[in-house]
Order: structure tokens, then sequence, then C-alpha cells
């Protein structure tokens, strides 16, 4: 093994839920000349059996960073403080919490509705109150005035926008870049290969080797690429790894 490659769903490898015939191709290829292939996504692990029945992949940096699991290991996990949840929601944010098991929400209000149709997935399920016992690994915090959400009272965790009414928070300097400095510490002298298309997705691109983004993402985002490629559904991913890797079938 060579390479390993990284790939966030939403915006980058998937759009609205379609993953180009192209792109499962080109994965099939890395996979067989041995190379790992990882999903790096803000998703949890119950929100990835869509994608799983189109591809096959080696493992997945989940809840963005806050969960990881590699040929069926689970290599590292960071639950979100319960008391920060309670918080969170006694201010009157909506939440839903992300963990193996569960996307999953207490409330039922029409923003959990609103924030899934602007990225066209499924809502956080509607549960009886006591899901929120179990141990989880990022939460989406919701709210129509997100510029009133004091980010500095919540010193234990991280915030990142990804939607107009919608923020991604995990703990505390645990993101997709945190990810990838634990997978370089458990496969030494590999060349990581990122891609991505937004803000959730800078430290990875960051930490990773060779960076290629969408040419959709944020100016942020598209300054720190190594290269920028073609949209998702014109066959952006294996563009990317076929003409400018060089990576051969």
């Amino acid at each position: 093994m060579n390479n390993i490659f990284l790939f966030d769903i939403d915006g980058t490898l998937s759009i609205n839920g379609i993953i180009p015939e192209s792109a499962k191709d080109i994965i099939k290829t890395i996979r067989k000349k041995g190379d790992l292939v990882l999903l790096a996504t803000g998703r949890c692990k119950a929100q990835l059996d869509g994608v799983l029945s189109k591809i096959e992949v080696d493992g997945a940096i989940m809840n963005n960073g806050g969960y990881i699991a590699v040929s069926n290991e689970i290599i590292y996990k960071n639950p979100i403080d319960k008391k920060a949840i309670r918080r969170l929601m006694d201010m009157g944010y909506h939440v839903a919490i992300l963990n193996e098991y569960h996307y999953a929400r207490i409330e039922d209000h029409k923003i959990f509705m609103e924030f899934a149709d602007y990225f066209n997935v499924d809502a956080a399920r509607l549960l009886p109150s006591d899901v929120f016992l179990e141990e989880c690994y990022s939460l989406g915090v919701y709210t129509y005035y997100p510029e009133k959400l004091d980010l500095n009272i919540f010193p234990e965790l991280d915030f990142v926008k990804v939607a107009p009414l919608g923020f991604d928070v995990i703990s505390h300097n645990v993101s997709k870049g945190s990810a990838v400095k634990i997978i370089k510490d458990k496969y030494p002298n590999t060349r990581i290969i990122a891609f991505g298309d937004n803000y959730n997705d800078i430290e990875m691109l960051k930490e990773a080797d060779i960076s290629i983004v969408v040419p959709s993402a944020p100016k942020e985002v598209r300054d720190i690429a190594s290269f920028i490629t073609k949209a998702p559904l014109e066959d952006g991913i294996s563009y990317a790894i076929k003409e400018y890797l060089k990576y051969e079938d």
C-alpha cells in the first residue's frame, strides 16, 4: 500500500445521492491496486448504509473526525460531553445526535426537515428522549439565528457552519484533520490524498499530502487545494485521479 484516498461524501463524491459510475470504477481500481479508500464525512455510521450499498471502501472517518474505523477496526472515538448537549438544548438550540446507531432528535420541529432538504438527505429520526443518554461523537445544531450563537461559552466544543441554519459540532480539537494525523501514525510512509468541498474539510485538506477540491467549494477551501478538479457529476473524481495524479488502471 502506497496511498490512502480520503473522500468527503456530500458535494464531493456524491451529489443528491448520486455517485457517478466513473467514481465507482476508479475506487474499484484503487482498491484492486492495494491502496486504501476511506470515506471522510460528517455523517455517522448509521447514515452510511445508502453510500455503502453503492461502493465498497476500507473504512471511514465519521462524525467529522470523532469516530474512525478502518478494516472493521475502531481506531479512534471521542464522545461529546453530555453536559454540553444539555446546555445547548436548555439555551433553545435544536440538537441532533450522531453515533453508530442513530442520527436522532427528540423534538418535532420543522428546522430539522429544512436542514435535511438543504442537503437532500433524510432528516434526523424522532426518537424517545433516552436516546440522548447514548454516547455520541458529533452533533447537528440548528438555529434560525446562527449569528447569535456565542461559541466562546462552549470551550469544550468546536462548531463548523455547514449550512445557513446548521452547524456540525464535535469535541474541541477534533476534526477531519486530526483524523488524518491519527491515520498517518497508524499507516506511516503512505501518501494521503484527500478530496473535499466545504469548510469542514479544510483541516483534512491541510494535513493531506495532496488536496483536491471541487470547483463549487468556497474560496477559502479552493485556496488551499493542490488541484481543483471538475464537478462531481462531470467525472471530477476520476478526472483528478487519472489526469492530475496520473494514477493508472
